[in-house]
């Protein structure tokens, strides 16, 4: 089990870990926990430890300007020390006397015979009073970079439903191929070039990271496998619409939800995806979610959206409603402690462009009633209104269960058993009563509603998208939107730390200055990260 560390206890760390950096393995090496930050623990080596320090590890730790004698953990890579020989170990806490770098210099030296390798690593130990450049880059671009994981070497992203078969029961051997980043990006690339623009294919980019890739499997929960269902029933009413072209749908749902509903339209319209960030172990949004989603359901939607069709499609925008958190008032909220910021906002296409391309109205797909649109649509929400556009609030929650006997048409192997499908209202006979509540779709088959058939919604939701102040603010006059979007200080971005001296990332974070000055090795600084991550073998 994990444990919660406190400073000033023994540990040691786990057999078979490694430093990711150099691959030296790390195994029984003990110290004392010396500073507790977030899920990782400072651990400054005992005097046996740093006795039988590896001449790698020591050259190496110096060369990236880091204190060998002290090392970042995770809680994971430690165990407190056990009884009997541990109680032997621990005397030497009390005698220990860090070896500086000057003086593991000298051992260098010894090694190296006072090469031009012992000068060059005089000059990094002399450095030691080297300052800091501190910089701010854009989240994604430092992923692509220094790695999907940077800061978070060797930790593991967590699937909350990992699938061995995906939607269609494929086994691994058939989906594996959506693992790869351009096949499962051709799956989800648009079929049309309206607004392809805003599409945008970065998470599905973040697979040609090998690590990446080799912990992503198909996943799926119940909510998400629930959602797909309401899809469905979102997909029947955009069949049974005469003009879905008129109508741009834009889905706000969380990620994985959002890519089910997509999933479930795929051969009814031209899904846009606009996931636009990169999955972190750290993450703000958990992007990974919504990528393990995009695996899961790619073999439908592949085989889906490629089917010949002559009737007009509609128009999807699929969107992370937790590409930021927010307040119920849809106002962005600042990132949580320890966390990376993976955060982004999405752009909207334009009034002029919605108009050229025929859309007259804006169906906005959210979880219920009470979900308003974010801060970063708010200004294309109200322009919309503004110029004519109406935009309704069709929530996900008002499509219901309901229990069928399976027609041995549909399913002849089925036949007299029970189905569990999701209607608009709960009901077969919901689809009429939508073309009611929202005018702007069009029914082959609008006909009077049964005298005696009731639905548990009398009207659309009262939703009406009205300008406020945000963040996001368009820098074009006349709020044009589009991609002239202004984003509030340090969204999606991280600080990061070099040496003036070589150029070398040191450190992650704007509390990392004080701690390098001080001789505290490189650490990181808002959320928690540790640059000599490592792995278990």
């Amino acid at each position: 089990m994990d444990h919660n560390y406190s400073v000033g206890t023994p540990v040691k760390v786990k057999a078979g870990f490694h430093d990711k950096e150099t691959e030296i393995e790390m195994s029984g090496w003990t110290g004392r926990v010396s500073e507790v930050e977030g899920n990782q623990v400072l651990v400054e080596f005992d005097n046996e430890t740093i006795e039988e320090f590896p001449d790698e590890y020591v050259m190496h730790q110096m060369d990236n300007e880091r204190d060998s004698n002290s090392y970042w953990f995770y809680y994971q890579a430690l165990t407190p020390f056990a009884s009997g020989k541990a109680s032997e170990k621990t005397s030497s806490f009390t005698e220990a006397k860090p070896v500086s770098r000057r003086k593991a210099l000298g051992k260098v030296l010894a090694w190296t015979g006072g090469t031009a390798l012992a000068g060059y690593l005089l000059y990094q130990c002399v450095s030691d009073d080297d300052d800091v450049t501190v910089t701010e880059e854009d989240s994604v671009g430092l992923q692509k970079k220094e790695g999907w994981d940077t800061g978070a070497d060797g930790m593991k992203v967590a699937l909350a439903a990992p699938m061995s078969l995906d939607y269609l029961g494929l086994p691994e051997t058939q989906w594996k191929k959506y693992k790869e980043a351009d096949n499962l990006k051709k799956v989800y690339t648009p079929a049309t070039d309206n607004f392809k623009k805003y599409s945008s294919n970065s998470l599905f980019e973040s697979l040609g990271q090998k690590t990446l890739q080799a912990q992503m499997k198909p996943s799926a929960n119940i909510d998400t496998k629930t959602t797909f269902k309401k899809g469905l029933g979102v997909r029947q009413i955009l069949l049974d619409a005469q003009n879905p072209e008129v109508n741009l749908v834009v889905i706000d749902l969380p990620g994985q939800q959002s890519v089910a509903v997509a999933a479930a339209l795929a051969d009814v319209a031209d899904v846009i995806p606009t996931f636009n960030n990169w999955p972190h172990p750290l993450g703000e949004v958990p992007a990974h979610e919504t990528l393990a989603s995009s695996i899961y359901y790619a073999s439908y939607v592949d085989r889906e959206k490629n089917k010949k069709t002559t009737k007009k499609k509609a128009t999807v925008l699929a969107l992370d409603r937790n590409r930021f958190q927010s307040a119920k008032d849809g106002k962005l909220t600042p990132v949580k402690e320890g966390n990376f910021d993976n955060r982004y906002n999405v752009d909207l296409p334009t009034v002029d462009e919605l108009k050229a391309a025929g859309i007259t109205n804006v169906v906005y797909i959210t979880p219920s009633e009470t979900d308003i649109e974010k801060d970063d649509i708010n200004e294309e929400f109200a322009t919309y209104r503004e110029k004519g556009i109406e935009v309704a609030m069709l929530p996900i929650s008002r499509f219901e269960e309901t229990k069928e006997q399976v027609a041995a048409t549909s399913d002849p192997k089925r036949t007299g058993q029970y189905a569990t499908n999701y209607y608009y209202g709960g009901s077969p006979l919901g689809a009429m009563f939508f073309f009611y509540h929202y005018p702007m779709y069009r029914s082959f088959n609008r006909t009077s509603i049964p005298s005696g058939a009731n639905s548990r919604f009398s009207r659309a939701p009262a939703y009406t998208p009205t300008r406020r102040p945000t963040s996001f603010a368009s820098r074009s006059v006349g709020g044009k939107g589009g991609f002239g979007k202004s984003r509030p200080t340090g969204f999606g971005k991280v600080t990061v730390n070099r040496s003036m001296s070589t150029g070398k990332t040191v450190g992650f974070g704007s509390s990392f200055r004080s701690s390098y000055r001080s001789g505290g090795g490189s650490r990181s600084g808002s959320f928690g990260r540790s640059r000599g991550g490592g792995f278990f073998s």
